[in-house]
């Protein structure tokens, strides 16, 4: 029997308010260590919040200093701040998707405690030579990997290669759920402590007294855990979706002067969570808010998204070095799509494209 959304939210508001229920959490994160092949799921309330956990259970406090892309959103480094921890902002390679592992080495210092690896629009990067540099160095990697749920590298899923992943459900993720997020580790004892991270450590883990430390909540709600659920198991197919939808745009935007579809790294399948494209016209950040302003939903014109190390809260912190993530971030266009975005509609994006692209002046 095909169970529809509006089954599994009836049957969870039937047996709401119940202050003890977490059947649905329960079964989602059951669900999710089966689908993504680890030992521990743990579901919160937001990606931000995961990400919060997850420095918590690495025990990341004040003076501390966490390495963390420059090619990232805010969401990804405030939680550093949230700890009293200071964010050392690293470039990116060559091409802007993977980091740039001389500048890690040059940035690490006795007080660096974990790097953050931000799969922005869903690309990896060689995430596996990242990991295998951060353990030399007896660092931890956290994956943020909101972006980039069902992203693989060399077959392997995104967010199953540090010790840590954080992962987002928002409404702007292929899995959705309005809003929510959540962990993936093999470390059990990460995961405990991710745990009583979560419901202000009331759980705590084994052999620690019950609110010993400060924790948060961040529980994720039954009702959104049971949206999850149901996305989660015909997660293959959005996925197939959004890469479909992904292809179609990329073939008719094949003949659009200085406009590119960004190439996978070696060993890289991303998810197409945002359809992503070069832009080598002159103000690139300028055309991406043309587009906007003409109903093209992007993540530069749209949410104005800049190289995290430009975002003025954290200006302390930036010594203006990372040029090759400004650069990725300004000349990029992301495509916001959703599953509701019919094959005419994306013609149309592309015939906005094309259009602005043709008549865009030169500087």
């Amino acid at each position: 029997m095909t169970i529809t959304l509006h089954d599994a939210l009836t049957s969870t508001s039937e047996r709401m308010p119940d202050p003890w229920a977490t059947g649905q959490v329960d079964l989602y994160e059951r669900e999710l260590s089966q689908h993504f092949g680890t030992t521990e799921a743990i579901a919160v309330a937001s990606g931000t919040a995961a990400l919060h956990c997850a420095l918590i259970a690495l025990g990341v406090g004040k003076d501390d200093e966490v390495l963390v892309s420059a090619a990232a959103s805010p969401s990804s480094v405030a939680p550093i701040l949230y700890l009293g921890a200071a964010p050392v902002f690293v470039d990116s390679g060559i091409g802007g998707i993977s980091l740039d592992l001389q500048d890690v080495a040059s940035k690490i210092t006795e007080r660096t405690r974990a790097i953050i690896a931000v799969h922005l629009w869903g690309r990896t990067g060689d995430v596996v030579r990242l990991v295998e540099f951060a353990g030399s160095h007896g660092l931890n990697v956290v994956e943020d990997a909101r972006d980039a749920v069902g992203s693989r590298f060399d077959d392997q899923y995104a967010g199953t290669f540090g010790d840590l992943v954080c992962m987002s459900t928002s409404d702007r993720q292929i899995l959705w759920s309005g809003q929510g997020g959540f962990f993936l580790t093999d470390d059990e004892n990460l995961a405990h402590r991710c745990r009583a991270a979560r419901s202000h450590w009331q759980t705590p883990p084994p052999g620690h007294q019950q609110h010993a430390e400060l924790g948060h909540n961040y529980s994720l709600a039954e009702p959104l855990a049971a949206i999850a659920r149901f996305n989660l198991v015909r997660f293959d197919k959005l996925l197939s979706d959004r890469a479909r939808q992904a292809g179609l745009l990329a073939e008719l935007l094949v003949g659009t002067p200085r406009i590119r579809l960004t190439e996978s790294v070696r060993f890289e399948d991303p998810n197409h969570q945002y359809p992503l494209f070069r832009l080598e016209l002159p103000r690139p950040r300028e055309f991406s808010a043309r587009l906007a302003a003409l109903g093209v939903l992007n993540c530069v014109g749209s949410f104005l998204t800049v190289a995290a190390d430009k975002v003025p809260l954290f200006g302390r912190y930036a010594d203006d070095g990372c040029l090759r993530a400004q650069n990725y971030v300004d000349s990029s266009l992301a495509i916001i799509l959703t599953q509701q975005d019919t094959d005419d509609r994306i013609r149309q994006i592309a015939s906005v494209i094309d259009r602005e692209a043709q008549t865009w002046a030169p500087e």
